[in-house]
């Protein structure tokens, strides 16, 4: 089954603890929460093919989309440059827990757009839940 953009939220919580997550941003666009791990050669002369050991997985930057408008970029700006903790919550439930340190700009403009800012999260931690696990953490205000 595939799933839709529509209703994915990006969640913040003040201790990373559970049930303490509540609704942060809307966003308009989510980055990938992983990357191909890199690769290093092992290949010996006897090989008939190119082998290979599996190395690090890089955690990539986790750069979002916003619509700017001073309220939100004073919210998102009050978050930034301390280690915090984040969800994004997709719409089927599950979502990516991101630990890091945030930070946010104004994006440029041009003739007949939409003005947008950048909030990015250099991460210190970042890890697929299920939707049981994402659940677990969201504060549903019981």
């Amino acid at each position: 089954m595939a799933i839709s953009d529509i209703g994915i939220e990006l969640w913040k919580s003040a201790d990373g603890t559970p049930a303490s997550y509540t609704k942060f941003l809307d966003i308009t666009s989510v980055p990938a929460s992983g990357s191909t791990p890199e690769k290093f050669e092992k290949t010996v002369m006897s090989d008939t093919r190119k082998t290979y050991v599996s190395g690090r997985i890089d955690s990539p930057d986790q750069t979002f989309e916003y619509n700017y408008d001073d309220a939100t970029f004073t919210t998102v700006s009050a978050v930034c440059g301390t280690s915090g903790y984040f969800l994004v919550v997709l719409s089927d439930g599950s979502g990516t827990y991101i630990k890091g340190v945030p930070t946010t700009y104004k994006n440029d403009v041009s003739l007949g757009s939409i003005v947008k800012a950048t909030f990015v999260i250099v991460p210190e931690d970042i890890d697929d839940k299920t939707i049981v696990e994402v659940t677990a953490l969201k504060d549903t205000g019981s």
